[in-house]
């Protein structure tokens, strides 16, 4: 799931320490789309039920009804929330929050971190600007935020954090 729009990022300073910055999608579970389908198949299942035609319906209101619940099924693992919540002296936190409650943490430590870069990429006809990590041992890129994609002043502040908090000392 790409999300380059309806995101909230919020930035929580814990203490000089350790700064987070969270990413949130505004896009809901149910949508409207969802909710026309729905209300669609139950007139549906009040016509049937008022003209007493057994098959007449039958099929148009399972369909209408199914769409809907896969539609949400599906939706229940995209990731609604990252975080990225940078610690002196320690590393970094990853973590990814789905709107089935499932969480995945991953952490990366500092002595593995060599550097972070901000790229560029396109996406069908948009250009997309992401975070990333080079950390000894992985063969790719570590991407702090791998489903939303926050703009790029957002990144630029993540990036200066970073080098602050991280790279302080290496660079000493």
């Amino acid at each position: 799931m790409l999300s380059l729009q309806n995101l909230s990022v919020e930035r929580n300073v814990i203490n000089d320490d350790a700064i987070e910055f969270k990413l949130r999608t505004k896009n809901k579970l149910f949508q409207l789309f969802d909710k026309i389908f729905v209300v669609f198949a139950l007139l549906l299942l009040l016509m049937q039920s008022i003209v007493n035609q057994k098959l007449m319906f039958g099929k148009l209101t399972i369909i209408l009804t199914i769409v809907p619940i896969l539609r949400v099924f599906v939706r229940l693992f995209f990731v609604c929330e990252e975080s990225l919540l940078l610690i002196r002296g320690m590393g970094i936190q990853l973590k990814k929050k789905c709107y089935n409650g499932s969480t995945s943490i991953k952490f990366l430590e500092k002595a593995k971190i060599q550097d972070v870069v901000i790229n560029e990429g396109y996406y069908l006809q948009q250009t997309i600007y992401y975070l990333a990590f080079m950390v000894e041992g992985e063969k790719d890129l570590v991407l702090p935020f791998e489903s939303l994609y926050p703009h790029l002043p957002v990144l630029l502040l993540i990036y200066k954090k970073f080098k602050k908090i991280i790279m302080e000392e290496q660079n000493n």
